[in-house]
């Protein structure tokens, strides 16, 4: 452990722990009393203490939490998913594995049923432990994108944040998406910034910096920054398409659909949707029109389709869209997704100013 003036650099203490793994929770609170001593921060409540539970449950949650942070996809999560159940049943009061269950289930399409769901995990959590930064971390993503509670949000987003020294990971990750879509990109940026100092090889953490860079419309940097992953990180579909949205909003069509068509190559169906967005920009329109009547054909009720309505300026279209996801799905469904920067486009169009007012 190590700690450094981050304005000068300069080292200011360290220590290295080396204990034999016989209690891995006995270790943790003894690295984190004697941390807190040495420092002498002065904290609000006492130092923290690990939550103890069955050793096999507590590997199974190690496991569902790198599948979700550290590889990310699709499937890793839906791998998670399991094992994240089996932790529950052998543990059903443990915070951190109900908060990535929560996670787990905003990957489902299934709309008004599983913001119901994610309302009641977190709901729970906040019983069990409603100063847990992973609790109210969950807050604040609720009342940002299920009650469109800004000063709600940005209150839970403070909580959750409010002791750094210890907060993870993840919930720092979480935050930092807060105060992007509250338009605090400073803050954010700093949040993601403090994550990769933190612990520059994890990949998760690097993303995330990249996806804040990019809303905060800092997409020459954001890609730049993704490509370096390439010299040391063997990359997966979610970094193909974050670096090519970056270069998108960079204004390099042609270097986005680069790494878009490398996604369709690989076979994910999820190139194809923004293969789309390049096209147009690059003019070629034919074949633009060719790759989206695909996707209509695919996905009639889809929110893909509005965004690439948005991309092209139709704001009608894209409304007539968004509300038959409403009428399908449930008003929360499109509440967190309005600001996303697909939507640019149509900011000040009066139509999609008309339907935003309806769910904010």
């Amino acid at each position: 452990a190590q700690l450094i003036e981050a304005s000068t650099d300069t080292h200011l203490w360290s220590d290295a722990y080396d204990r034999e793994l016989e209690d891995v929770f006995a270790i943790q609170d003894e690295i984190s009393e004697h941390v807190v001593e040495e420092l002498r921060v002065r904290l609000l409540s006492d130092s923290p203490r690990a939550t103890r539970i069955d050793p096999q449950a507590y590997e199974d949650y190690l496991r569902a939490r790198a599948l979700m942070e550290e590889v990310s996809t699709r499937g890793a999560i839906e791998d998670a998913g399991p094992l994240l159940d089996r932790v529950l049943m052998v543990a059903p009061d443990f915070v951190p594995a109900l908060f990535y269950k929560a996670n787990t289930l905003l990957f489902s399409e299934d709309g008004e049923a599983v913001s119901q769901q994610v309302r009641e995990i977190v709901d729970r959590m906040a019983r069990l432990d409603p100063k847990s930064s992973y609790t109210n971390s969950f807050r604040a993503w609720i009342a940002t994108n299920y009650d469109s509670d800004l000063p709600a949000a940005a209150k839970y987003a403070e909580m959750a944040v409010a002791d750094d020294l210890f907060s993870p990971q993840p919930v720092m990750g979480r935050v930092a998406e807060i105060y992007s879509r509250l338009g605090r990109h400073n803050e954010a940026l700093a949040l993601a910034e403090i994550r990769v100092d933190r612990d520059p090889a994890c990949v998760f953490c690097l993303t995330g910096f990249i996806r804040i860079a990019r809303w905060a419309g800092k997409h020459r940097m954001a890609a730049e920054r993704a490509e370096e992953l390439l010299d040391w990180y063997q990359p997966t579909e979610p970094l193909w398409f974050t670096i090519g949205a970056a270069w998108l909003g960079a204004g390099e069509p042609s270097r986005a659909l680069h790494y878009f068509d490398d996604m369709v190559q690989r076979g994910c169906d999820e190139g194809r949707f923004v293969r789309a967005f390049a096209l147009y920009d690059l003019g070629n329109i034919e074949e633009f029109n060719e790759v989206f009547a695909g996707i209509r054909e695919r996905e009639s009720i889809d929110e893909s389709v509005a965004r690439i309505y948005a991309w092209t300026g139709n704001a009608e279209k894209t409304v007539e869209q968004l509300e038959l996801l409403v009428a399908e799905y449930g008003a929360s469904f499109v509440t967190g997704l309005l600001s996303y920067d697909h939507y640019d486009r149509i900011a000040d169009d009066p139509v999609f100013i008309a339907f935003k007012r309806q769910y904010e």
